[in-house]
């Protein structure tokens, strides 16, 4: 199975939410074409963010720079900053599969699960 990075996925979940790869160029102020989302996305080789365009990628993602940093840095640079768990990395392909309602279903239902769990607390 071909692990895909966290950037990469962050692309294929909007499209997967219903967004085009044009939707994308232009809700990120044009900061790469609707081609290279689609590379992306299809994970064939493009060139990685610059360091002046990640607050565009953030506004797209809906989170910050310094979140699509480590996103670049992990996916392009291979410097991971976070530990994934096998569990994680076996459903991230049906996860990403899902609409965003379907997604937000899946959240519910595992926080209310994790709420049950012995230990009864989210990580952080």
């Amino acid at each position: 199975m071909n692990i895909l990075g966290p950037f990469t996925l962050e692309v294929k979940a909007l499209h997967a939410s219903g967004m085009t790869y044009q939707q994308m160029e232009r809700k990120s102020k044009r900061v790469r074409s609707c081609v290279w989302f689609n590379d992306v996305a299809n994970d064939h080789f493009v060139r990685p963010p610059l360091e002046h365009e990640l607050g565009r990628f953030a506004e797209l993602f809906g989170t910050s720079s310094h979140q699509v940093g480590l996103m670049v840095a992990e996916q392009w640079l291979g410097i991971t900053y976070r530990t994934v768990s096998p569990v994680v990395r076996e459903l991230e392909p049906i996860l990403i599969a899902l609409d965003g309602e379907d997604r937000q279903r899946i959240r519910d239902l595992a926080e209310r699960l994790a709420q049950k769990s012995p230990s009864g607390k989210l990580p952080k």
